[in-house]
C-alpha cells in the first residue's frame, strides 16, 4: 500500500506493535498520538478486539460503526492506490 503523504510502502507495517511486548500499550498511545494509527495482530475474535481497544480508549459509536462501536475496514476494490 502506498501512502501519499511519505510515500511509504510499509505504511502500515511502520506501525506495527507486537501486544504482547512490555509496554506495548503506552507504545500504541504513542503511535497513535503520533501518527494516528497503530497495527497489530493476534486478535482473533470481534471480542478480543473490542476488549483489547476498550482498554486503551472509550469505544465511541460513529455513523459508520455496528452497535459494540466498532468499525469494519476492508479492501473494496473500489481504490486500487490507496
Amino acid at each position: 500500500m502506498l501512502d501519499a503523504a511519505t510515500g511509504s510502502v510499509t505504511f502500515f507495517a511502520d506501525r506495527y506493535v507486537n501486544i504482547r511486548a512490555t509496554h506495548a500499550d503506552d507504545v500504541i498511545v504513542a503511535q497513535r498520538r503520533e501518527s494516528g494509527l497503530a497495527t497489530v495482530d493476534g486478535l482473533h475474535t470481534r471480542q478480543e478486539v473490542l476488549a483489547f481497544a476498550s482498554r486503551l480508549h472509550a469505544i465511541t459509536p460513529h455513523p459508520h460503526s455496528v452497535p459494540d462501536g466498532l468499525t469494519l475496514i476492508r479492501d473494496t476494490g473500489s481504490h486500487p492506490y490507496r
